[in-house]
């Protein structure tokens, strides 16, 4: 009998003698499959996370490299201001800080985790500044 592997989190598994061994592993794949789409939900990397936010953009992963890869998409003076901050992870507004609105599509968005984002200033890759004053990368 072939194993028919779930991808909805209400996909039932076969049930009594039949019932396959799911591993923890298999769970979480079939629930990251199940909720990626949703709002906070999220791949980063081999994993599956959840950030508990509603944000319109959320960080794409962990690490340094990752980081300067998200920051280096804008120009070398690009100033990034903070508008929200959640989980260890921080959301950004891109180029202005938002006078009102600052969710809304009209501005760019970049989500970094804060621990990434201290090392890549450790290492003199970017500049924090007071977070009323927005953060911004030289790099």
């Amino acid at each position: 009998m072939e194993r028919k592997e779930p991808n909805q989190a209400s996909d039932r598994l076969p049930s009594g003698r039949d019932q396959a061994a799911v591993s923890l592993g298999d769970v979480i794949d079939t629930l990251g499959r199940s909720f990626a789409s949703h709002p906070g939900f999220m791949w980063t990397g081999s994993r599956f996370e959840i950030l508990h936010a509603d944000w319109p953009a959320y960080p794409r992963g962990h690490g340094i490299t990752i980081t300067l890869r998200v920051l280096a998409e804008y120009p070398r003076d690009t100033e990034f201001f903070s508008i929200d901050s959640i989980d260890q992870c921080t959301l950004f507004a891109v180029g202005e800080k938002p006078k009102q609105d600052p969710y809304g599509l009209q501005h760019l968005h970049v989500a970094v985790w804060d621990d990434d984002l201290r090392a890549c200033a450790s290492a003199g890759y970017a500049v924090i500044q007071a977070v009323d004053q927005g953060r911004r990368h030289d790099g």
